[in-house]
């Protein structure tokens, strides 16, 4: 038998053979920032289907004021948002919904304390969700109040690396060559104590 050995397993992105920029999820690098045009598609359901009021206390607690979440729910009047991007397992503030793109790193962690605290929230989590023994276990034990808002396709993500630079929304400038940007798993945003219950189409 032949062992193969694998050089960079840490690697960020990968280039296949189609020249597509891939994001991978390790745990020293796996931070993704939501895109405008998904942020928007989400806080226009939540809107438009009055899942959350405007008057809602929102706490974003992995986000800043620039944030894309943050502005999309700005721009649609939601206006009484908490923005901490900081240490979310000590940071303590009064809200009544939670909703955030969060590191795919530490989710058994970032789950128990979310049971702990027992507040409706919306978080995005990638496919990898379900291979997670700690999260299957809170799912099964309280499945009624979880629901999920499925996009019809792949996310695609902002991302800042040293040789990886921002050129538009279609495209990312790698080492002087443009490439097409997209993920190689699918995301969706887990919804916990809100009106969404089952897996809802994100329209």
């Amino acid at each position: 038998m032949v062992i193969k050995k694998y050089r960079n397993n840490n690697r960020s992105v990968n280039t296949n053979k189609n020249n597509k920029t891939f994001i991978n999820m390790n745990r020293e690098n796996n931070e993704c920032y939501t895109r405008k045009i998904e942020s928007d598609k989400l806080i226009k359901y939540l809107k438009t289907h009055k899942i959350i009021s405007t008057k809602a206390k929102i706490w974003l607690p992995f986000n800043d004021f620039k944030s894309n979440i943050y502005l999309s729910l700005k721009e649609v009047g939601f206006n009484n948002l908490i923005a901490t991007s900081g240490d979310f397992y000590n940071t303590k503030v009064k809200f009544d919904i939670i909703i955030s793109n969060p590191p795919f790193s530490k989710r058994s962690k970032l789950f128990l304390r979310l049971m702990e605290i027992n507040k409706p929230f919306i978080l995005l989590q990638p496919i990898m969700f379900f291979n997670n023994g700690t999260c299957i276990k809170i799912l099964t034990k309280n499945g009624a109040k979880f629901g999920a808002l499925c996009p019809q396709g792949r996310m695609t993500f902002e991302r800042n690396f040293g040789f990886l630079c921002p050129k538009n929304n279609m495209g990312f400038i790698v080492n002087g060559v443009e490439k097409e940007k997209t993920t190689s798993f699918y995301s969706f945003w887990l919804c916990f104590k809100t009106k969404i219950t089952g897996f809802t189409d994100l329209e």
